[in-house]
C-alpha cells in the first residue's frame, strides 16, 4: 500500500479564508475533507482501492492518499480509516451519505474489521447543495458542475468510472505514470472541497442573514429589487433561474452588501377584492359601494363579485406579508393563489417594512 502525504501550499490570505468557512462549532485540526476511489459501485462486490484527506495540523493544510497497490491491500485501507475516525469530529464529503459513507460501511462488515465510525458528523455538501441547484443555474448538482460554476480549474480529465481500467493496469504494472493519474483524481476532487464551502456560506446568507433595506428600478417589463445586507455576501454570482411557482424566471446578482433580483411584471387589469364585503352592496354596474349609502336597485355583495378592478404593471408579491395601510394585494380572480402588489405602491411598502418584511419578500422570489 502506498501512503502519501503532502503540505497543501496556500498564501496565508487563502488560507485564513479556508479556516473561516469551516463548519461551526469544531476546531480546524478536528475536521476532515474526504473521498474515496472504488472499483465500481457494488459495496458487495467491488473495493475501495484509493482513501484520501485533507485535513489542518495547527495553520498547516495536508492532504493525505492512501493507495492500494494491489486489492489485498484494501483491508489496510479500511483499518487506516477506522483509526482516523476516533480523532475527527466532522467529515465533509461531496455525495458521501449516499455513496461513500454506505459503501465503507458494507465493506468494514464483509471483511470483519471491528471500529465504529458513526461517531463523526456528517457534512454532505452535496446534499446540501442539491435543492438550491436551480436557484443557482446548476443544470445538475455534480461536481465539476459545481465545480465549473466557482471557476475551478482541474489538470484531472478523467471520471472516477474512466478510472477503474486505469487502477486494474496499475495493478498488473506497478506504472508510476498510472499512479499519477490515479492520486492527481481523488488529490484534485478533496483539493477543491474546502472550495465549495462559499456556496453553502452563499445559499445561507440569501436564506439567513438580515436585510436592512431594499430599493427597487423599474426597467422595460421587469423591476430589479436591490436588497441591502447586514453581512457581505460570501460570493458575486450572476445566474438566471426558473422561478417554479411563480412560472418566470428571475435573476440574482450578488455583490459586497448586496442582492439583486430582477423580477418580471405583470401588465393588464387585475382584482382587488375588498376583505368586509359584508358592508357593501353591487350597484348595476356591478361597482361595490358601502350599504352606507341608499341605492333603489343593488345587487348583493359576496366574496367573489365584491372587487375593484385596476390596470397597470404590478408585482407579483407574498400574500403572507402584511401590508402598511393603504396599499392593496390584486388577483386575477378569486381562486387565484398568486397575489400581486401595484408596482406605484411599492415604494410605499418599501418605506414602511421591517427587516422581517424584506425578507419575506427576498425568500419569495428564491423559492
Amino acid at each position: 500500500m502506498r501512503n502519501i502525504k503532502n503540505p497543501v501550499s496556500l498564501s496565508a490570505e487563502q488560507n485564513e479564508k479556508l479556516l473561516s468557512l469551516l463548519p461551526p462549532g469544531t476546531g480546524p485540526e478536528r475536521i476532515v475533507f474526504w473521498d474515496i476511489e472504488t472499483t465500481g459501485l457494488s459495496r458487495i462486490y467491488d473495493s475501495v482501492y484509493l482513501m484520501g484527506y485533507l485535513y489542518w495540523e495547527g495553520r498547516q493544510m495536508y492532504i493525505e492518499q492512501h493507495l492500494a497497490s494491489a486489492l489485498s491491500d484494501e483491508p489496510a485501507i479500511l483499518r487506516d480509516f477506522v483509526d482516523k475516525s476516533e480523532y475527527f469530529e466532522k467529515i465533509v464529503t461531496f455525495n458521501g451519505d449516499t455513496f461513500d459513507m454506505p459503501f465503507v460501511r458494507e465493506r468494514l462488515r464483509r471483511l470483519h474489521i471491528p471500529g465504529e465510525i458513526s461517531a463523526m458528523q456528517s457534512v454532505d455538501l452535496y446534499r446540501e447543495f442539491r435543492p438550491y441547484a436551480s436557484l443557482l443555474g446548476l443544470p445538475d448538482c455534480k461536481l465539476k458542475t459545481v465545480e465549473k460554476f466557482l471557476r475551478i480549474e482541474r489538470q484531472d480529465v478523467m471520471s472516477g468510472g474512466e478510472l477503474i481500467s486505469v487502477y486494474d493496469e496499475y495493478t498488473r504494472t506497478d506504472s508510476p505514470d498510472l499512479e499519477k493519474i490515479l492520486l492527481l483524481h481523488n488529490y484534485e476532487d478533496i483539493l477543491h472541497l474546502p472550495e465549495l464551502l462559499p456556496v453553502q456560506s452563499l445559499i445561507r446568507c440569501l436564506y439567513h442573514t438580515e436585510i436592512c433595506s431594499c430599493s427597487a428600478i423599474q426597467q422595460s417589463g421587469s423591476v430589479t429589487l436591490t436588497f441591502r445586507t447586514s453581512d457581505t455576501v460570501p460570493l458575486c454570482i450572476r445566474t438566471t433561474y426558473p422561478h417554479k411557482k411563480l412560472q418566470f424566471p428571475v435573476t440574482l446578482e450578488t455583490d459586497g452588501l448586496q442582492i439583486s433580483l430582477t423580477v418580471p411584471l405583470f401588465s393588464g387589469t387585475l382584482r382587488y377584492y375588498i376583505p368586509n364585503y359584508k358592508d357593501y352592496i353591487l350597484l348595476p354596474d356591478g361597482t361595490p359601494q358601502l350599504k352606507a349609502f341608499s341605492v333603489p336597485v343593488a345587487e348583493k355583495a359576496t366574496r367573489s363579485n365584491c372587487f375593484l378592478r385596476r390596470e397597470g404593471a404590478f408585482l407579483a408579491f407574498p400574500g403572507q406579508t402584511e401590508l402598511p395601510a393603504g396599499l392593496h394585494l390584486f388577483r386575477q380572480d378569486l381562486r387565484d393563489r398568486k397575489q400581486y402588489l401595484l408596482l406605484e405602491e411599492l415604494p410605499v411598502f418599501l418605506s414602511a417594512a421591517g427587516p422581517e418584511d424584506l425578507r419575506s419578500l427576498l425568500t419569495f422570489f428564491l423559492i
